[in-house]
């Protein structure tokens, strides 16, 4: 039986654990941005980068990221049915949706579909490693 976790560390993410994170967007310069904002947090470890829905399922089975971050409209389905994908083999895995706009779209197709949260493109470093670990916590 195992301890129950603390409040500051969800299920899963132990205090000596980076919290393990997979992007995928089709852009490689917006993976690129994101990899580099995450790199200077030392609570996060970027285990991948996925460019369509099927490489972010893919890459979620073979790194076991704690969340991933999913572009709502990239190839093979987009991020619904990454979404869709990863939460029928991966149900622990937290879904942080990724738009370019603050679509009520966006926002229901994600959130239909799994997603945890919504970061819009563009937004400060500070509200990506706030939204990450947020998602964690829902």
């Amino acid at each position: 039986m195992q301890p129950p976790s603390s409040p500051d560390k969800p299920d899963g993410v132990d205090s000596a654990q980076r919290v393990r994170v997979l992007i995928a967007d089709d852009d490689p310069f917006v993976r690129g941005v994101i990899a580099g904002m995450l790199a200077g947090d030392s609570s996060l470890e970027v285990v991948g980068e996925a460019s369509n829905a099927d490489e972010a399922l893919a890459l979620t089975l073979e790194h076991d990221p704690h969340v991933v971050i999913l572009d709502w409209m990239m190839p093979k389905g987009g991020g619904p049915a990454a979404a869709r994908a990863i939460t029928a083999q991966r149900p622990e895995t937290a879904l942080v949706a990724l738009t370019s706009s603050d679509t009520q779209e966006a926002s229901v197709d994600m959130l239909r579909a799994g997603a945890k949260s919504l970061l819009v493109k563009g937004g400060s470093k500070e509200e990506l490693v706030r939204t990450i670990h947020g998602a964690l916590t829902l």
